[in-house]
């Protein structure tokens, strides 16, 4: 490879990173990046110009090809989180509860230059739970989305420096909120509360695209696409109301429910280097389209709540395209041991205005460690971050009457087994 192409190779990604970087900065949501395996944890998910693990598979597919040996990667990480309300007299909680993140994955190299790979893993989830009365319960009590992403992937090592992949992905999500009804009385006013459940699943399909370089020797550069995923969640809506409230049954029946939801398409732009003796460096880009996610329109077929007649319940998020900057090192103690440290720069795409005790979250710095055992076909890895999030004030449009400061953290732990062929 002549030194010309070389630095085009660079020079196109550090131009695209700039440009990048210069864009209004947001991420996150309820995006689960850095859960989705130790390694990746502990390298703060700067994967995407990595080969050397069965992570590929989702970061960056064309590393595949790339591979000399086969391997298999699962395990799990539980997500620790805390959140409260501070209204100066009273600090209602989120309740405290471990969230499981399971991940599979496999890679491996085939004759004629090609690789294939698989991914199972859960990129997206939330699952945010408040008192039955607290105070801004009308707005949030129960909320859980969970997903599934199955994807395959087949590589093409073009040239020797330069291999290119395409996936498909398959995706299923599963949707639960609950929460109370205020019933209000045209002449008595409000005479008590019925509670509202609203489940359902369903299945999307979307594309990656991938591509990986290594120009020059201990230099990596990774570029991955993940496109939007569109889910149509259906389900029922069902009540709970109270014996005293049977007058208003009518205006409260079952129904069929329809829930359009986008995931939003990624895009990332990432370097490894082994430039240092018993050192990598890894950083890492990334780009999530979070405006697909601008509106929740809840579609009753049937009878919507409070009435006798089909309707659509509108719930504004106007979330914004974010970047995140994800930066990793390992330290090759010995043969054996790898140690990690990683810190990751995440803002949040909520507006402001519009932040909710559904997702109350803000801008989000991600500091972690782990650590790395290798024997002979079998690696151990286990990683743990702190995820420290900014205070926030209540979104006076998305939640008129409420009042104070969101305030919150998160620990997560991480570990995985990998086994190489």
């Amino acid at each position: 490879m002549c030194n010309s192409s070389r630095w085009f190779v660079i020079s196109a990604f550090l131009l695209l990173t700039v440009a990048f970087c210069a864009t209004k900065a947001f991420s996150a949501g309820f995006q689960l990046f850095n859960e989705l395996s130790a390694k990746a944890m502990g390298n703060s998910a700067a994967m995407s110009a990595r080969y050397d693990a069965a992570e590929l598979a989702w970061f960056n597919p064309a590393g595949a090809a790339m591979m000399d040996r086969a391997q298999v990667t699962g395990g799990g990480a539980l997500i620790f989180p805390s959140m409260k309300l501070d209204m100066g007299d009273d600090e209602p909680n989120m309740k405290h509860i471990a969230y499981p993140v399971p991940y599979l994955y496999g890679a491996m190299p085939l004759p004629g230059n090609l690789g294939v790979s698989l991914s199972v893993n859960s990129p997206y989830g939330l699952t945010t739970e408040w008192d039955n009365d607290w105070t801004g319960k009308y707005y949030a009590h129960y909320t859980n989305l969970s997903t599934v992403f199955i994807t395959p992937a087949v590589s093409w090592r073009m040239l020797d420096w330069l291999s290119i992949s395409a996936g498909v992905q398959f995706a299923y999500a599963e949707a639960e909120m609950r929460q109370p009804i205020a019933v209000i009385h045209p002449e008595a006013g409000y005479v008590g509360d019925v509670y509202t459940k609203i489940k359902g699943h369903d299945w999307g399909q979307g594309f990656i695209l991938s591509a990986m370089a290594t120009p020059f020797d201990d230099w990596n550069f990774g570029i991955s696409y993940h496109s939007y995923v569109h889910f149509k969640i259906n389900g029922h809506g069902e009540y709970q109301i109270p014996s005293s409230l049977s007058d208003f049954s009518p205006y409260f029946s079952r129904s069929t429910v329809a829930l359009p939801l986008d995931l939003p398409p990624t895009l990332a732009f990432a370097v490894s280097t082994t430039m240092l003796k018993d050192f990598r460096f890894s950083a890492e880009v990334l780009w999530t389209g979070w405006s697909t996610y601008s509106d929740l329109k809840f579609h009753y077929k049937d009878t919507a709540p409070g009435s006798t007649e089909p309707g659509i319940i509108e719930v504004e998020k106007k979330w914004d395209d974010v970047v995140s900057l994800h930066f990793g090192i390992e330290y090759f103690l010995t043969d054996q041991w790898t140690l990690r440290a990683s810190y990751a720069w995440d803002e949040s795409p909520i507006d402001d205005d519009y932040r909710d005790p559904t997702l109350p979250t803000n801008d989000r710095n991600v500091f972690g460690f782990g650590l790395g055992y290798n024997w002979d076909h079998l690696t151990v890895d286990a990683a743990y971050s702190y995820v420290s999030v900014e205070n926030s004030k209540v979104g006076k449009e998305a939640t008129p009457g409420l009042s104070g400061t969101y305030k919150g953290d998160a620990h997560i732990a991480n570990l995985s087994f990998s086994w190489t062929f």
